[in-house]
This record gives C-alpha cells, structure tokens and sequence, in this order.
C-alpha cells in the first residue's frame, strides 16, 4: 500500500546558513523589522564574513531582492560585496552555492565561464552559421544586430557531426569528385530512381552544397552547432572501417522536415537497405567533429566556433539501444557523449588548428536556465523544444560580448547599420509563473 506522505528532505538546514543570507534580507524588509539601513548594514557584514560557505557565492543581488530595495539600496549592497564579487569572477572551478544568485545578467555569466580568448574579428565581420535551428537563431540574432550573418540549417535530428562531417567532405571535394559522391549515394538510397530522377537530386543536391561553399569561405567567423550522435550506419562500430565507408548519410536519405510520419517513412526504407539506427560510439563521434574541423579548414582559416545545441532530439523511433527506452534517455547519453567527445577533440586540434574555440550555449541552457523562475522552452509558443526567448537573448548576449566585445548600446553597432525592428514576440514574465504573449510568432 503506498500513501502520499510529503518528506521533508532539508529539514536540518537552518535559516542561518550563508546561503539564506538573501532571503532572511527580503524576509526582514518586507516585514519592517528593523530600519533599512540597519538590515542592509547587518547582510553586508554577514556576506563579508569569513565563513568558509562565502567563498562558494557569486555576490549577486537576486532578482525577488532587487523588486523590493530602491535604487540607492542597490547601489549601496552592490558597492559594498564589490571586492568579495571580484574575487569570485576567479572562482569559475567552483559551482556557485546559491540558487538565488542565478541570473541571466552578462556579469553573472562571467563569473561562470571564460570570457577572454575570443578571436579578433572585423567591426564589419561577416558570419557562416551551420547546424539545427538554435544555430540559426543565433545568426538572426546577429543580423539583427547589424552583422551580415549566413546560415545553412536543418532540423535537429539532421545536425549530428557524422551528417555535417559528410556534408562538408563534399564541399571541401572539387565539383567533379562532388558529382561522383552524390550519384553513388543516391543510386544506393533510392534504386527505384530512373537515371533522370538521379540526375535532378544529384543536381538539386550539389546546387545546395554550392550554396554552402561560397559564404563558408568569404567568413570572418565559422559557427558549427553540434546537435545529435544519431545516425544511420552499415553496421555496429568497426574501428577498422573509415567513419565515411559505414554510415548512410542523413543529408541525403532523410527529409528535411520534423514529420515523424515522412522521417519514420524514410527510415523503413534506409533498414530495408541493411541500415541500423544507433547512437555514433564515442570514437565515431571524436572521428566525425575532427572531419568537421578539418574539412572547414580546407576552405578557409576564418576563426570557428563551435556550439552544442541545447535542443533535444525529435524522434528515435526505431532506435537499436535496447538499453535506451525514451527519447529523453536518448537524448541525456547523445548530448553527453557529443560534449565530452568535443572537449578532447578541441584540445588535440587546437594544437594543429588555430582560432578554434568553443562557446558554452550548451551549459547556459541546460545548466544556468534551471535555476531561472521561467521556462526554459516553450515560453513563446509552447514548443518543448524551443528555447524561451529571454535565454536566447542572453546567450546571445554574450556571444558578442566574449567574441566581438561589445556592450549592449546601438553605438557600438558596425558603421553604416541602423537599428533594425525585431518580429520577435515580445514577452512579459512574472515570477508568479503566469505569462502573457504579445505580438507575431513564427512556426
């Protein structure tokens, strides 16, 4: 028989560690306990103390703080935990101890990652965006602020690094080596195909792969989000076998849409063929991103920066993981296997490879945005894999601060660009978790 018994986990936790400093604070000013000042003097010199547990905060004001002090106040707790702050911005190999510092301010996401090292590029520098929607919205982003920004994208299920490896393998191939590629796999894929319905997708596809080529290599800056490690391959892992001679590439068996109809219609016919829908092993994945950065590197030697998108898989139906049984299980291993096969990849290529440096949207998403009092997906259309609009901004946000190094102001926007007016929907949030949308929304 089972009961409904609530549990009181942190029970023993008292009100009086560092850690509730902020909301007995709130607690007492609303309450009007004491004078103001008084309250305010009494954090400040608990938050400069010396309990070991201080060393672990970031010296924030959180934001249910901030509602309630006027602006003097704010000025007079933020001067006074300045230097404790300033120590804690070298602390980034500490995760902060407080959930309630937790912002999507610039300054708070500097504490927590490196935001020194970027590339020196251009006011007028050209962007090439390349992987799943998230990358494209970070290209819209810096079009709209005044960045001539170029996107090849597709959706998530289509951007693993085995498909993007293949992708622009071709591109890096001269027209020629493209053309014999592309028929061969076509041919395999699509028997039923008469010689002139390969010769119009042989055509179709390489006009596609053109397209790529050409604003990849004229960058001042190369943007490869990573998404999946999934992929249709000939067979289980063989270290034997070259990554390009064991897979079915996705670019060109598996339409470019989000049906799961017309996407499991597809993969009826690619296991017909002997194909196995399987997570890439972690070697396949070191293999495919090293292809990735190297076949960019063929093309130019623009900076690349390299992301991983926060954004679940679609669907996995018809996976070979026994051991798998949910696309969110799916998704926890393939996003974990994809980020620390990037990790070891980018130290051993940065060594032959210059200007490579990864940005951590990733973390920002699933690792910052909990903490947050607002959904990190669906906020403004109710897609559980659209991240909210107020994250994207931030992550964004500090694109441009770590790699181009700029504040938020217009009057560091490239000479000659205007202002130009979002369609974005804009949104109103309150931490009582109800939320109101106003304006056009997108698919």
């Amino acid at each position: 028989m089972t009961t409904d018994k609530k549990v009181s986990f942190y029970k023993n936790k008292p009100e009086t560690l560092p850690r509730f400093v902020y909301r007995r604070l709130t607690q007492a000013l609303l309450a009007q306990s004491n004078s103001r000042p008084d309250l305010l003097k009494a954090a400040l010199s608990e938050l400069n103390g010396d309990h070991p547990d201080l060393r672990k905060l970031k010296f924030f004001i959180p934001d249910a703080l901030r509602k309630i002090l006027t602006p003097e106040e704010i000025l007079q707790l933020t001067a006074g935990m300045d230097d404790r702050r300033a120590h804690s911005r070298r602390l980034k190999m500490v995760f902060p101890h407080v959930s309630d510092e937790f912002s999507l301010d610039k300054d708070f996401l500097g504490s927590l990652f490196e935001l020194d090292g970027g590339p020196e590029l251009p006011r007028n520098a050209k962007f090439f965006a390349m992987g799943s929607c998230f990358a494209r919205n970070i290209a819209e982003y810096l079009d709209a602020s005044g960045y001539k920004t170029t996107t090849f994208a597709f959706t998530e299920d289509l951007n693993s690094p085995v498909s993007n490896a293949f992708l622009l393998d071709l591109a890096s191939k001269s027209p020629e080596g493209q053309a014999t590629d592309l028929t061969r796999w076509i041919r395999r894929i699509f028997p039923e195909y008469t010689e002139a319905e390969v010769n119009a997708e042989k055509v179709k596809r390489q006009a596609e792969v053109a397209s790529l080529i050409k604003p990849l290599a004229s960058a001042d800056c190369v943007i490869l989000t990573l998404g999946n490690i999934v992929d249709f391959f000939q067979g289980h892992d063989s270290q034997a076998t070259p990554l390009g001679e064991k897979i079915f590439p996705k670019y060109i068996a598996l339409p470019d849409t989000e049906d799961v109809r017309l996407n499991s219609s597809a993969a009826s016919r690619l296991k017909r063929q002997g194909a196995i829908l399987r997570l890439a092993s972690y070697g396949e994945t070191c293999e495919a991103i090293r292809s990735c950065i190297r076949s960019v590197r063929a093309l130019t030697q623009a900076p690349i920066v390299i992301t991983v998108s926060p954004v679940p898989i679609d669907s996995v139906i018809g996976l070979v993981e026994p051991e798998l049984k949910s696309a969110i299980e799916v998704d926890c291993v393939s996003k974990s296997r994809l980020r620390s096969a990037l990790h070891e990849i980018l130290v051993s290529e940065r060594a032959t490879h210059s200007s490579l440096y990864y940005f951590p949207s990733f973390e920002i998403v699933r690792w910052v945005a909990p903490m947050l009092d607002m959904p990190i997906f669906g906020l403004d259309d109710a897609a559980a894999r659209h991240v909210s609009s107020p994250i994207l901004d931030a992550v964004c946000s500090l694109f441009l601060q770590k790699f181009l190094k700029l504040d938020a102001s217009t009057t560091n926007r490239p000479a000659g660009t205007e202002e130009k007016t979002s369609n974005k929907p804009q949104l109103t949030y309150s931490f009582g978790m109800q939320y109101s949308l106003r304006g056009p929304q997108d698919g």
